[in-house]
């Protein structure tokens, strides 16, 4: 049993609950090295000094919840920006390269559109000319 090291059926939730005060006791560390003593890589540690504001030692999860960043707040004033620069001129470039699948669908949609308006003007175009025609064919009354 270590001090500290909770026992949990998730490990997530285990590490989450757990604090590191093993690390600050000389007799944990030295059990954890003699636990550790077979692993490849060793394990040398000295324990961890308490400092008056870690008097009591929250949990890992405590922890972690505290290097997350609660409320972002942002000020942007280009105005600033250019008074502490002091740039002489703003200048950008936007580089455009040649893109075939672009290209292939444009000229698909510019076909596509070409039908559709053809299809739609060319029946009463056909009809007023075969009207046209049947009138100049038949004898006037």
């Amino acid at each position: 049993d270590v001090p500290g090291i909770s026992v949990g059926c998730l490990v997530l939730d285990a590490v989450l609950q757990s604090d590191l005060s093993c690390f600050y006791n000389e007799s944990c560390l030295s059990e954890l090295k003699f636990q550790l003593t077979d692993s490849p890589s060793p394990f040398n540690a000295t324990p961890l000094k308490v400092s008056s504001s870690a008097a009591s030692l929250p949990t890992i999860g405590g922890l972690i919840a505290n290097l997350m960043v609660e409320e972002w707040y942002f000020n942007s004033s280009y105005e600033s920006y250019f008074d502490q620069c002091n740039p002489q001129a703003c200048t950008y470039t936007y580089v455009k390269q040649f893109d075939i699948v672009y290209v292939i669908t444009k000229i698909i949609a510019f076909i596509g559109g070409a039908a559709t308006i053809l299809m739609l003007i060319t029946l009463p175009i056909v009809t007023n000319i075969q009207q046209w025609l049947s009138a100049r064919r038949s004898p006037a009354h």
